[in-house]
């Protein structure tokens, strides 16, 4: 849970069609705190957070349980760890237990899981793109009224 007061903006100097910004994961091993810096993508489609088996190695993870995993094209089982997920402007994610996966170019996915603590939006005026996301959510967003 998210628990602090905060919000942030990432804007990105055209149109884009994937949402991502820079992160730290932190975790606290035998009393030591592991931290490293990632780029993440921002998923709304993604029920839980994701991390990729580079960052797992590089905070030198251990697994916490187990999960099933269902994505476009495979089911399988895949690790699971706690982990702080610290978004721009010091945003601490606190505790969050992501899923070990392969993503690509990133090494870590933003899902529901932590956008739904709060309030999200995206924007692109004058052809622009701009992420938005503040916690905790303090009124809807409405843009019929």
């Amino acid at each position: 849970m998210i628990k602090d007061e905060a919000a942030f903006t990432v804007k990105y100097p055209e149109l884009v069609n994937i949402l991502e910004s820079e992160i730290h994961l932190q975790s606290d091993i035998n009393n030591t705190i592991a931290k490293q810096k990632y780029m993440a993508v921002w998923d709304t489609g993604a029920t839980s957070s994701v991390i990729s088996p580079k960052a797992v190695k590089d905070l030198n993870l251990k697994p916490v349980s187990y999960t099933r995993i269902v994505t476009a094209g495979d089911r399988k089982q895949c690790a699971q760890y706690l982990v702080d997920i610290i978004l721009p402007q010091d945003i601490v994610a606190k505790d969050f237990l992501v899923i070990e996966a392969e993503l690509g170019d990133y090494d870590a996915l933003i899902g529901m899981d932590v956008i739904g603590g709060g309030d999200f939006a995206i924007t692109n005026f004058n052809s622009k793109t701009t992420l938005s996301f503040r916690v905790p959510s303090v009124q809807e967003i409405d843009f019929e009224r």
